[in-house]
């Protein structure tokens, strides 16, 4: 099952700051839902707690060790990303990691794209992702924004698609 992620970062590898993104990016928001709509999304119970609610027009999914953990309807929760995937793939052939960490980098190994934003700014923030090495990925800018009266900073989207040989 091949298996997408999406995530933005800061240029220090910055991702979230006390369980929150750290920044206010509208448009960056947009493509994200443009990106992942009608498939199915696998995040940890960090992410989830970012806003508490279903991906909209998405299949939702929580990752937590956690028994029990509540989460709101239309919410999945499995213990691990393999279990996340196994159900997600019975109905979609779509399926996002969009985080943490953790997440993100166990998905790695099995994705076959990645659309990584880079907003261009140092943010200090409690959670980073390691530095990932995509020179043997095929990488293509695909969007690029200035800052304005709604982005305080500018970013970029890349899509890093895997190198089969």
């Amino acid at each position: 099952m091949p298996i997408s992620i999406i995530y933005a970062r800061s240029i220090n590898n910055t991702i979230g700051d006390q369980g929150q993104v750290p920044w206010n990016l509208p448009a960056e928001y947009s493509n994200f839902l443009s990106i992942v709509k009608g498939n199915a999304v696998i995040m940890g119970r960090l992410t989830y707690e970012d806003h508490l609610d279903e991906i909209p027009n998405c299949l939702s999914i929580v990752v937590s060790q956690q028994n029990n953990y509540p989460v709101a309807n239309n919410v999945h929760v499995y213990k691990d990303l393999a279990e996340a995937i196994s159900f997600a793939s019975q109905k979609y052939t779509n399926i996002f990691v969009i985080g943490g960490v953790n997440l993100i980098t166990e998905a790695l190994e099995q994705a076959h794209q990645v659309y990584e934003t880079i907003v261009d700014a140092r943010i200090e923030g409690d959670t980073c992702l390691p530095p990932i090495d995509y020179s043997k990925w095929d990488t293509k800018l695909i969007k690029k924004f200035t800052r304005d009266s709604k982005h305080k900073y500018a970013f970029k989207i890349y899509h890093h698609q895997r190198i089969i040989s």
